[in-house]
């Protein structure tokens, strides 16, 4: 029995590295491919909008399909569509202050790439999926703050806040990155859609889904270690909250 517990909670890989996977959303299938973002939409952007998708997904028992980018760039003209500056707390902001925390599937609303701001909130409240609010920590200044992230990653993947200028982040290949590898001063300038936590040879980490492309890091996601800000991951997060009862799509 205790052979059969132990062969549950590990996988022994044949390098000998012993590995606990706490939990992975990939898992459940409400995770959509890494992008490799360009110069139209931000990190900020595509993470909001596939956490959003995700936690549809989750809540809701219907298949993932993706948020719509274009309903979001409409909706703020000060934007247009090519702006790679924008923040996932900027995205947070309008979706909760211009769409009535509201959004149209991507099929329904597909990106064209031009600027019509064409903004109708009624009709995207009345059509849309929707949730209660897109919650945005408050931004942490003591930089170490990863308390409670572990609850609100067993609802649902979270938008995490990330420092990507140290050459350790940037030429990234694989492994747990640690503080010392990636503990550049400033504040953040990317983020990350975390998806997952585990352990690997007794070092604790978390997992998230970067946007450059599937050639970089681990088919395109990273491990950072906890307990220690890697990166600025305990800077600040985005999440959602989502109704009891959602009729909608």
């Amino acid at each position: 029995m205790a052979l059969i517990k132990l062969l549950m909670l590990f996988s022994l890989t044949l390098s000998g590295c012993i590995c606990e996977t706490k939990l992975d959303w990939r898992d459940k299938k409400v995770i959509l491919p890494v992008h490799n973002q360009s110069q139209c939409l931000s990190a900020g952007t595509v993470n909001v909008l596939d956490m959003i998708s995700a936690v549809r997904s989750i809540k809701t028992g219907k298949s993932l399909e993706s948020m719509s980018a274009q309903e979001l760039f409409d909706c703020n003209p000060d934007w247009c569509i090519c702006n790679t500056t924008v923040s996932a707390h900027d995205v947070a902001i309008s979706i909760d202050q211009n769409l009535l925390n509201s959004l149209d599937l991507e099929r329904d609303h597909p990106f064209t790439g031009q600027c019509t701001h064409t903004c109708d909130t009624r009709k995207i409240y009345e059509t849309g999926f929707h949730w209660d609010y897109i919650m945005m920590t408050p931004l942490n200044t003591t930089y170490n703050n990863e308390e409670g992230l572990s609850d609100f990653l067993a609802e649902g993947p979270v938008v995490v806040l990330t420092k990507s200028s140290s050459p350790a982040f940037q030429s990234y290949a694989g492994g747990i990155l640690d503080s010392r590898e990636c503990n550049t001063a400033g504040l953040p300038d990317h983020s990350l859609l975390l998806v997952g936590e585990g352990v690997e040879n007794g070092v604790e980490y978390w997992l998230a889904r970067n946007s450059y492309g599937e050639d970089w890091g681990e088919k395109g996601y990273i491990r950072l270690a906890k307990g220690t800000n890697v990166c600025g991951i305990g800077y600040g997060y985005v999440l959602v909250g989502w109704p009891i009862n959602n009729k909608h799509k």
